[in-house]
C-alpha cells in the first residue's frame, strides 16, 4: 500500500512512518515529537527499557517530579561520543566522573575539578579557591588544603592583605 502508516514485515518488524523498520519498533517522524507514553491518571508513570540482565525505568511520580534508575545492585552511567561513559552512579548511591573505578567515597572526580567561589563541607565554608585575588569569598577559615600519601600537609591561608603558608601539619 503506497500510503501505508505502519508496516509490518514478516519477520516481526514494525515500522511507524517507515516501510523499512530496522528494530522490532520503530518510529520515524518529521515532526518534533515523536511519540508520548502517558499514563491518563494521576498515579505514577513508568517507561521500562531492559533485557534479562535489568531494566532502566523512566518514572514520573503523581507528583510530577521525575526519577531514572536502573535495577537493584546495577549502576547508572551517562556518557557522549557514541558511548564513552563520563559519569557514573553506582547502585550505593556514588558519583564517579572521568573513572568507573569506585573507591567508596560519595564523589569521585578523576582529573581536574573547578570549584568556583566557597565549598561547603558539613555545614562549615572550609575551602575557598581565589587565585586571581578577585575577594569572592568572604572570610574562608582555610583557603586551601593540600594533602599527600607521606602524612604530611600543606595549608596555604590568605587573609586579606596577608598569606601564611605551613608545611609538615
Amino acid at each position: 500500500i503506497a500510503d501505508a502508516k505502519v508496516t509490518v514485515l514478516p519477520s516481526g518488524e514494525v515500522g511507524i512512518g517507515t516501510t523499512s523498520p530496522l528494530y522490532t519498533f520503530h518510529a520515524v517522524s518529521s515532526s518534533a515529537s515523536i511519540g508520548a507514553f502517558r499514563n491518563s491518571g494521576a498515579a505514577n508513570g513508568q517507561l521500562l527499557v531492559g533485557n534479562t540482565a535489568g531494566d532502566l525505568a523512566l518514572r514520573i511520580l503523581a507528583s510530577a517530579d521525575a526519577l531514572i534508575f536502573s535495577d537493584a545492585s546495577k549502576y547508572l552511567a551517562f556518557g557522549t561520543n557514541g558511548g564513552t561513559e563520563r559519569i557514573r552512579i553506582t547502585s550505593g548511591g556514588n558519583v564517579l566522573i572521568g573513572t568507573t573505578t569506585d573507591a567508596g567515597q560519595k564523589l569521585q572526580v578523576s582529573g581536574t575539578a573547578l570549584i568556583n567561589n566557597t565549598a561547603t563541607i558539613g555545614g562549615t565554608s572550609v575551602l575557598g579557591i581565589d587565585v586571581n585575588g578577585s575577594g569572592g569569598i568572604a572570610n574562608p577559615a582555610i583557603l586551601a588544603t593540600i594533602s599527600s600519601n607521606d602524612g604530611n600537609a600543606l595549608i596555604y591561608r590568605r587573609t586579606f592583605g596577608a598569606n601564611t603558608a605551613s608545611a609538615g601539619l
